[in-house]
């Protein structure tokens, strides 16, 4: 699992802070737990959910917009975000990103994204 590199500081020490972003190979969507990261989020009561690794579920309150701004000023838009309050951690899909361009490198345990040839932003792998 990668730890991105978000905002004013590289959110490596506490793996479950708040304003932590974490690349996961694993997930369909991006997802996000706190309803202050969205710039705009359609609320959802449809019955919706959304399931995890472990094989629980928990319901999609939302979907919106999130604006993620790396410390070297790039910002990422990931749109149709997931409102999902009851989640551990927010999640950035890297399925997601390869469908919009978005290429990724690991490399000596750091996570390097770009599109197009053009840097976005870095991250740490973390466990």
């Amino acid at each position: 699992m990668v730890l991105v590199q978000m905002g004013l500081r590289i959110l490596k020490s506490n793996k479950d802070d708040e304003l932590a972003w974490w690349v996961d190979s694993g997930a369909t969507n991006h997802v996000c737990k706190d309803l202050r990261w969205f710039q705009v989020c359609k609320s959802i009561e449809d019955g919706s959910f959304v399931k995890m690794g472990n094989i629980a579920t928990e319901p999609i309150k939302g979907i919106g917009r999130v604006l993620l701004t790396f410390t070297s000023g790039k910002t990422l838009c990931l749109d149709n975000v997931l409102y999902v309050p009851g989640i551990r951690k927010n999640l950035v899909s890297e399925i997601v990103l390869n469908k919009c361009g978005y290429q990724q490198v690991l490399e000596s345990d750091k996570y390097i994204l770009s599109i197009h040839g053009s840097f976005v932003g870095f991250g740490y792998v973390c466990n």
